[in-house]
């Protein structure tokens, strides 16, 4: 049948770090996607930018807006 496959250098070497760290709590956002994706829900965000409006309701768009 087939032959086993011999051990790369890389899988014969002691573990030297912890491939999971438990407590990620120290790494920011963009670290913790990187390293560990999905592991720290983060909130859905969204900015909308819309162009100056200079019509008569100027002050009423802005009330609704904010």
């Amino acid at each position: 049948m087939g032959r086993e496959r011999a051990k790369s250098f890389a899988d014969r070497l002691p573990p030297v770090v912890p491939k999971e760290e438990d407590d990620i709590s120290r790494l920011s956002d963009e670290m913790a996607d990187i390293l560990y994706p999905g592991r720290r829900p983060r909130p859905f965000r969204m900015g909308i930018a819309f162009d100056a409006f200079d019509g008569p309701a100027y002050a009423r768009a802005v009330e609704l807006a904010r």
